[in-house]
């Protein structure tokens, strides 16, 4: 799953998400934002409007309608930063938290507060402020910045890259000297390889052991021990297993 998150205007970030094909063309966008000021106590606490392919918004709909289209990928998710943080203000309602975490692709106007936010709640939940209750998703979470605004979410994300050499690149754990965010699935890929060579060391350091003290107590059994010739030429061959691993 790919996500948009900028500071962007929502229909700018909507417009490049199309060319980029993060959302699929002619799909209507729910549209998440921040409700006018002076609603009632129990009203839903962002304003909801669908934008259709041809720009044209209808502001005249309810969540009980909308909501579950996006839950079954009818409707693509965008929501601003006014909207972001509306959504977190407690009492929390998942009804409306679920959709924006599970299926919110663009994320615009967002402050840097709101990026570090977001990578929390797609991780392992809130870090900062007293949030019980609040969903989390319990995913792994990666992103890419360039600038200063970024540094929040790059520390906050399980693999941050920065995309440039300046402010971002001290708050991320890896730079990437393209600045295309390719970068993240040869990341992802060296991280891969990683792994799975540490397992596989650490599988043959178990059987050598395994093998190791085998041999060594059948020769005590019988009264033999190995020479110092013999020692020699073990330890050379798992040297050079070790380094041909």
């Amino acid at each position: 799953r790919t996500a948009m998150v900028t500071g962007d205007h929502v229909r700018t970030a909507v417009s490049v998400a199309h060319q980029c094909n993060i959302l699929l063309e002619g799909r209507p966008v729910l549209l998440m934002d921040a409700a006018p000021a002076g609603q009632p106590a129990d009203a839903c606490p962002v304003a909801l409007s669908v934008l259709y392919p041809d720009g044209s918004v209808n502001a005249s709909v309810t969540r009980a309608a909308v909501l579950p289209q996006v839950m079954m990928g009818e409707l693509e998710c965008a929501v601003t930063g006014k909207g972001f943080d509306a959504l977190l203000l407690p009492p929390y309602e998942p009804e409306l938290l679920q959709p924006m975490l599970r299926r919110g692709t663009v994320f615009a106007r967002m402050s840097p507060d709101n990026k570090r936010d977001l990578m929390e709640l797609l991780g392992s939940g809130l870090q900062t402020a007293a949030a019980p209750g609040c969903p989390k998703l319990g995913l792994h979470v990666g992103f890419c910045g360039d600038g200063a605004n970024d540094c929040g979410a790059l520390k906050a994300a399980h693999v941050g890259v920065s995309l440039c050499e300046a402010e971002a690149s001290v708050a991320a754990p890896m730079t990437s000297r393209q600045q295309s965010i390719t970068s993240m699935i040869s990341v992802v890929a060296e991280g891969r390889c990683a792994l799975l060579a540490t397992y596989q060391i650490f599988q043959f350091i178990v059987a050598y052991a395994m093998a190791q003290a085998f041999a060594v107590n059948l020769m005590y059994t019988h009264g033999l021990q190995l020479g110092n010739y013999q020692f020699l030429i073990q330890v050379k061959r798992r040297v050079h297993y070790m380094m041909y691993v």
